[in-house]
């Protein structure tokens, strides 16, 4: 309990940048966030050409990206597709995962194939699976940030 405690206090810092258009679905997920213990403040993009433009311009360093794959303008894929290719931008090492409902497996190769992605989960239908996935993402990635931090101050 004392290491999950650390895991959300060391992630507090930081931001949560959301990819999603839909904002019954923001408001589902910040709600989820929110119920869970995460006090990060939470910012949402309806597209990646928003998203990239944060990014580049962000003088803190998210804590994760969460993106939807489909989108208006630019979608997930496309974003982190330039991400990818933006040298400056990948080389920030922003955890990012695909939160979506496609359960296409032709869409999840072609994700996978054109893209590093950490995680790809898909969205369920109800809440209750929505803030257990949520929270599976952000208590790893809490986890890691914890380990890298102690990485780091071994150095």
């Amino acid at each position: 309990m004392k290491d999950h405690l650390l895991n959300k206090a060391m992630a507090n810092s930081r931001p949560i940048v959301i990819l999603e258009d839909d904002e019954d679905d923001q408001e589902l997920i910040e709600e989820a966030i929110r119920e869970i213990g995460f006090k990060n403040k939470i910012i949402f993009f309806k597209d990646g050409e928003e998203g990239v433009e944060y990014l580049r311009m962000a003088k803190e360093l998210p804590f994760i990206i969460i993106s939807d794959l489909k989108m208006p303008r630019m979608d997930g894929l496309e974003f982190k597709i330039c991400i990818d290719q933006d040298q400056s931008l990948r080389q920030k090492m922003i955890p990012f995962v695909f939160l979506t409902t496609s359960t296409d497996i032709t869409v999840f190769k072609r994700v996978n194939s054109q893209t590093t992605i950490l995680g790809y989960f898909v969205k369920p239908n109800n809440y209750h699976d929505l803030k257990y996935t949520i929270k599976t993402i952000l208590d790893y990635w809490g986890a890691q940030e914890s380990f890298s931090m102690h990485f780091e101050n071994q150095r």
